[in-house]
């Protein structure tokens, strides 16, 4: 399922995600657009199984939603206005998550071109969030 079911209940919110991530641009060792992610109705709270259900691609690794949010919202001294927007942008996309969505999750599927999903579960019971590419080696 995905937000085009009837079961879909989250437009709004999916509509947020979207406008918050429009332009956002995730750095690795490439550069990703952040994409909204809708993985469709979840049974239970297990967000893993939802997320892997929707994208198969191994190993998974999970990773700490705080580690990743931190650095993508430090304000670093070399900082130019463009970084402390893209910065700002981030922190209110982190505060925006945590508002709207339980059982939050950020998986790494991949091995070195993954595939980072920050996801939960919206109050309708559907796995939300947003999705972006990353190059790890």
């Amino acid at each position: 399922m995905n937000e085009e079911s009837p079961e879909f209940r989250d437009e709004k919110l999916l509509s947020k995600i979207t406008r918050m991530t429009k332009g956002l641009v995730y750095t690795s060792e490439t550069d990703a657009d952040v994409e909204p992610f809708a993985g469709g109705a979840v049974t239970g709270d297990d967000v893993a199984a939802a997320v892997s259900a929707v994208d198969s691609k191994t190993p998974i690794e999970e990773i700490s939603f705080d580690a990743l949010f931190g650095r993508l919202t430090a304000q670093q001294d070399w900082f130019g206005p463009r970084e402390k927007k893209r910065a700002e942008r981030f922190a209110r996309l982190q505060r925006s998550i945590e508002e709207n969505l339980r059982g939050i999750k950020v998986l790494k599927l991949g091995r070195i071109q993954k595939t980072i999903y920050v996801a939960g579960i919206s109050p309708n019971n559907n796995l939300l969030g947003v999705k972006m590419d990353a190059v790890e080696t």
